[in-house]
C-alpha cells in the first residue's frame, strides 16, 4: 500500500526533529544523515536549510551552498535559506555574493538585526581585503616590519630573555609560562623571531626529508587552531621538543582560536632552537584568505601592528608542504591528487612560494590537494563538499603508496571526535590536535608518535577547559 502524503510529511518531520536533536549535541554528521533521509521521503525547504547549516559547521561550504539553493527553490520566501546561502558564500570567500544574500534578508525583514550585522561584516571584510591587498603591495612594509633592532627591551620587563638575541632552551620554556599568564612578548623579540624564521624557511624545500635515528622519536601534531592552552597540554603529555623528541606540526596552527599568535611564536621558537628536529607543514589556514576570514590577521593586527600582515603572508608562503619520515611516512595537511601517477619527485618541484591557487575539482593542482583534499570511504575520486580539491578513496591511497614505495599517509584537516581516525586499510591516519574544537565540538585531541622503527603510538588528550576561541573569529559559523 502506497504511503500517503500526510504520512510522508509526518515521517519527514520526525526525522527533522531527530536531526535537530543531533545538532543540539553538535553531532552534525549524524544530523545530516537524518535530514538526508527526511529529504528522500518528503523534501522541504527546512530540511535542506538545516542540512546546509550542518555542512557549514563542518566547513563543507560548497555542499552547504547547494542545499541553501535547493531550499530557496522549494520556498523562495524562506529567509533562513538566504541566511544559509550567505554563510556558505562567506565560507567560500565570496564576500560580495554573501553580502547580496544578507541584503535580501534585510529587505524581507528590515528589523532583523542579525542579518543587518552580517551584511555589515561582509562590507567590512570586502573593504579590509582591499586595504590589505594595497598594503601587501607596498614592499617597504615587508622590508621594515621585522626591523627588530630598532626596539629596546623595557627595564620593567621580567619575562623570558634571549641570550645575545639568540633563542635558547630556557627562553622557550619560560615563553610557555609567559604566554600562559597572558603576558606579551617585547616587540624586539617578536620581530626577531619572525625575521629569523623567515630566513630559515627560505632555505627549506617543498618536501622536508626527516630521518629518525635510534634513540629518537617523532610526533605528528594535527590542527592546533590557536588553542594555546591545549598546545601546552599536548607538550606536557608528550614532552617539549628536543634533539631526541622530534615534532612535525602538520598545518593549521592559526585561526579560530584567540591565541594563534602565541601558538606560532612558540612553535617558531622551538623550530629556531631545533631546526633539524622540529618541522612545520603548511595547512589550508596558512593562507591570506583564510586568515582574513577566521581571525588570525585581526589578532596579529591587534597584538602587533597592521604592517606585520604581509610578513606573515611571506612566512606562510615559504612553509614546506610535506614532511617525509624515514622515506616511508608521507605527512601532509590535506591529501592526495587527481592523478595516480604523482611521484615524490613531482611533488618536490611544486612552486609553493605563493598563495594557494583557487582551484575547483575539475582543475585541482597538486599544491591545492596537499592542503585541501580529504579521504573518503568509497574507491575513486569525487567532488569535495568543501568546494575545492577532492575526496579520494582507499584505492587512490594504495596506488600512491605503492608507486612511491611508502607505507603510510598521515594528514590532518578534519576534526575527529576521538582526535584521530584510521582509514584506507590502515594506510591513512587523520590526526587532529585541537580538543573541543572551537569550544563546541566536544572532541578529544590526539597526536601520533613514532620511534626509530616507525612503530606508532596514538596519544589522546582532553582540553584544559580554558575558553580559547571566539574573539577574533566569526560567530556566524
Amino acid at each position: 500500500m502506497e504511503t500517503s502524503i500526510t504520512e510522508k510529511r509526518k515521517q519527514s518531520l520526525d526525522l527533522k526533529n531527530l536531526g535537530n536533536k543531533e545538532v543540539g549535541k553538535k553531532n552534525f554528521e549524524k544530523a545530516i544523515d537524518y535530514y538526508t533521509e527526511g529529504i528522500s521521503i518528503f523534501p522541504t525547504a527546512i530540511l535542506y536549510s538545516n542540512r546546509s547549516l550542518c555542512h557549514i559547521k563542518l566547513e563543507h561550504y560548497a555542499q552547504a551552498l547547494k542545499d541553501a539553493d535547493q531550499a530557496i527553490v522549494l520556498n523562495p520566501d524562506y529567509c533562513k535559506a538566504y541566511y544559509r546561502k550567505g554563510d556558505s558564500l562567506f565560507g567560500l570567500g565570496k564576500f560580495e555574493d554573501a553580502k547580496a544574500q544578507f541584503k535580501k534578508v534585510v529587505f524581507k525583514r528590515p528589523k532583523d538585526l542579525d542579518a543587518r550585522k552580517k551584511f555589515i561584516i561582509c562590507k567590512k571584510e570586502i573593504e579590509k581585503i582591499q586595504n590589505n591587498l594595497r598594503l601587501a603591495a607596498l614592499v617597504k612594509y615587508t622590508n621594515n616590519s621585522t626591523n627588530w633592532t630598532q626596539y629596546e627591551i623595557e627595564k620593567s620587563y621580567n619575562g623570558p630573555r634571549m641570550e645575545n638575541d639568540t633563542i635558547t632552551k630556557e627562553f622557550c620554556e619560560e615563553l610557555m609560562n609567559h604566554f600562559k599568564n597572558y603576558k606579551e612578548l617585547p616587540m624586539r623579540y617578536t620581530l626577531k623571531i619572525l625575521n629569523d624564521i623567515l630566513i630559515l624557511f627560505q632555505t627549506l624545500n617543498t618536501v622536508t626529508d626527516v630521518k629518525v635515528k635510534e634513540g629518537q622519536n617523532i610526533t605528528v601534531v594535527g590542527d592546533i587552531h590557536g588553542q594555546f592552552f591545549d598546545l601546552l597540554r599536548l607538550l606536557e603529555v608528550n614532552g617539549i621538543p628536543s634533539e631526541t623528541n622530534m615534532y612535525v606540526f602538520n598545518g593549521d596552527i592559526v585561526d579560530r582560536g584567540d591565541f594563534s599568535l602565541e601558538c606560532v611564536l612558540l612553535v617558531y621558537s622551538f623550530k629556531l632552537l631545533y631546526p633539524e628536529h622540529v618541522h612545520i607543514n603548511r595547512g589550508n589556514h596558512e593562507s591570506a584568505q583564510m586568515n582574513y576570514m577566521y581571525g588570525f590577521y585581526r589578532e596579529a593586527e591587534e597584538k602587533i601592528f597592521k604592517e606585520i600582515i604581509p610578513v606573515f603572508e611571506k612566512i606562510f608562503n615559504h612553509l614546506p608542504l610535506v614532511t617525509l619520515i624515514n622515506e616511508k611516512i608521507f605527512v601532509c595537511h590535506g591529501g592526495l591528487f587527481p592523478r595516480d601517477d604523482v611521484t615524490l619527485d613531482e611533488i618536490r618541484k611544486i612552486d609553493r612560494v605563493r598563495q594557494p591557487p583557487q582551484d575547483t575539482y575539475t582543475t585541482p593542482s597538486l599544491f591545492t590537494c596537499l592542503i585541501w583534499s580529504d579521504p573518503g570511504r568509497a574507491n575513486g575520486r569525487s567532488t569535495s563538499p568543501r568546494g575545492t580539491a577532492l575526496i579520494f578513496g582507499p584505492d587512490v591511497t594504495k596506488k600512491f603508496l605503492e608507486l612511491n614505495n611508502l607505507d603510510l599517509i598521515i594528514r590532518s584537516h578534519e576534526m575527529k571526535i576521538a582526535g584521530y581516525e584510521i582509514m584506507h586499510d590502515e594506510k591513512l591516519i587523520t590526526v587532529f590536535s585541537a580538543p573541543n574544537y572551537y569550544g563546541t565540538s566536544g572532541n578529544k585531541g590526539a597526536i601520533v608518535r613514532f620511534d626509530s622503527n616507525l612503530k606508532k603510538k596514538i596519544i589522546q588528550f582532553d582540553t584544559v577547559g580554558v575558553k580559547q576561541s571566539g574573539k577574533y573569529g566569526f560567530s556566524m559559523f
